[in-house]
């Protein structure tokens, strides 16, 4: 009698394990699709989200290039604008240099005799 209790017991535990099986597989077909249902949610607003990001730095880059073209521009212009740089020299005659450093020296060697004079 103990043997067919045993039998009858593992019996009804098996249906129920079954059972319970069959009902866990139910619901995880169920709950499937609303995962990917909101996977997919989530992945299209990442998405966007993403896609809003990539359109504000778009536009900050256009509005960078803008700017460096203006700067650009503008640098041009006042290059062209700018009057042209032109160092004038004065024609130099060699004679009267000449003259000045004889005297300078002539100088020079009168202030060494004076200053060692006195």
């Amino acid at each position: 009698m103990v043997l067919f209790r045993s039998v009858s017991l593992l019996s009804e535990l098996r249906s129920h394990v079954t059972s319970s099986d069959l009902d866990l597989h139910s619901q995880l077909k169920e709950l499937i699709p609303e995962q990917q249902i909101d996977l997919e949610k989530a992945k299209a607003q990442e998405i966007a989200k993403l896609e809003t990001i990539l359109q504000e730095m778009q536009g900050q880059l256009d509005e960078a290039h803008a700017a460096i073209i203006h700067e650009k521009e503008a640098a041009k212009l006042a290059i062209e604008e700018a009057p042209p740089i032109i160092k004038e020299v004065p024609v130099v005659d060699e004679t009267k240099l000449e003259i000045l450093r004889n005297h300078n020296e002539e100088l020079e060697i009168i202030e060494s005799i004076m200053g060692g004079s006195r």
